[in-house]
């Protein structure tokens, strides 16, 4: 099974969105998704691991992440 759906996590992803079907059929999910002008492939990796830190109720960042 592949990832989940980033919106519902409930059903698999199965678009480039990272969207189940039923999610990418309700065009007002579709624009939440949609990538944002100026955001890199890496600003978006960074905010699904924060997300997923979040979801495991871990701090979302590490002391070494921390300004000095």
């Amino acid at each position: 099974m592949g990832a989940p759906c980033i919106h519902c996590e409930a059903r698999p992803a199965a678009d480039g969105l990272g969207l189940c079907a039923d999610c990418n059929s309700r065009r007002e999910t579709r624009v939440l998704y949609r990538r944002r002008r100026g955001w890199t492939p890496e600003w978006e990796a960074h905010l699904r691991r924060l997300t997923r830190r979040a979801q495991l109720r871990l701090p979302l960042f590490d002391e070494a992440d921390q300004p000095a």
